[in-house]
């Protein structure tokens, strides 16, 4: 973790890079070596679960950073964890009911039509173990798959 925090730091640093940026990375299967893959210099998709993690307002820390302010960043408390599901619907249907389930975002309302294989909505769920986050997860898109049971078919 060390080679990976320092190698980052001297990429964004030669880089030039402020802000929010994401570095993706694999690690040898020795655990020994990461290797950077590629370079985000943007708000990544996991945005929602970084917030959630570090318990900051992820744009007002990049935004602070442009203007050459840099925020304290907290350390993640152990042992937590958080995973972003996007659900995508499985058929054109339009909505019957207003989703009210928990760690769900991005809810389209009641009457929608939503076309075969686009987003419905995001699952964002932070928690203590990995098992405990897969279960809140699976656990949302049962009660979402129910819904969209209920829901009309549109052809």
């Amino acid at each position: 973790m060390k080679h990976m925090k320092r190698g980052s730091e001297d990429l964004i640093s030669y880089l030039k890079l402020i802000g929010s940026n994401g570095l993706d990375m694999i690690i040898d299967k020795n655990l020994e070596e990461p290797y950077i893959i590629e370079v985000n210099p943007r708000f990544q998709g996991t945005y929602e679960c970084i917030e959630e993690l570090l318990g900051i307002n992820l744009l007002e820390a990049h935004i602070k950073a442009c203007e050459g302010e840099l925020i304290e960043i907290p350390k993640i408390p152990k042992d937590t964890y958080s995973i972003k599901r996007i659900i995508y619907s499985p058929e054109k249907i339009k909505l019957k009911n207003n989703i009210d389930i928990t760690n769900v975002y991005d809810i389209p309302y009641k009457g929608v039509i939503i076309e075969k294989d686009e987003p419905v909505l995001t699952i964002i769920t932070p928690k203590d173990s990995i098992s405990n986050v897969k279960n809140e997860v699976n656990n949302a898109v049962y009660l979402i798959e129910k819904e969209f049971k209920n829901d009309k078919k549109v052809n």
